[in-house]
């Protein structure tokens, strides 16, 4: 396992490095939702995965689950782009993450992660975590946006962004 992970890390920061050439805050970036990455490794799949996970335990709950908004997704870009700066709930210019939305809301949450390999490590740790947990179980909210980013030479190398509307 250790062994598929070093190749898989590889080929990310091969790809970061070589096609996608983003450079945010000096890190190569790569965006678990990018259209832009051919090949066997499905890196699309880590977003659509946190939110097929997500209604899991909202189902769990008797909650309806969560639509994907497009538009959300792109202010998670936002907020990903700035993780590898400030992992925080406050931007790099001191503002409150929601200044990150486009999008018209009555309700907003957001949830991140750092370091996590998997969805699933991503998804347990906020449901262990109270704040997080209640985002993602909160009949408040109807739509996500979920945007993971691998970040090569940055301090947690692999960043989570969840944002909720209702």
């Amino acid at each position: 396992m250790k062994k598929i992970f070093a190749i898989f890390t590889a080929i990310i920061i091969f790809c970061a490095t070589n096609f996608i050439g983003g450079n945010f805050f000096g890190a190569n970036v790569v965006y678990a939702y990018d259209p832009n990455i051919d090949g066997e490794i499905d890196i699309e799949g880590f977003s659509n995965e946190v939110v097929e996970l997500v209604n899991l335990e909202r189902e769990r709950y008797g909650l309806e689950p969560l639509e994907v908004n497009e538009e959300l997704t792109e202010c998670a870009v936002v907020r990903a782009e700035e993780m590898p700066k400030l992992f925080s709930h406050t931007r790099p210019d001191g503002s409150e993450c929601f200044t990150a939305f486009t999008v018209d809301y009555h309700y907003a949450g957001e949830n991140l992660a750092a370091g996590q390999t998997s969805p699933e490590e991503a998804v347990d740790g906020w449901m262990n975590s109270p704040g997080h947990r209640a985002n993602i179980l909160s009949d408040n909210y109807t739509e996500t946006g979920v945007v993971c980013i691998i970040s090569d030479g940055s301090e947690y190398g692999i960043y989570w962004v969840q944002l909720f509307i209702g």
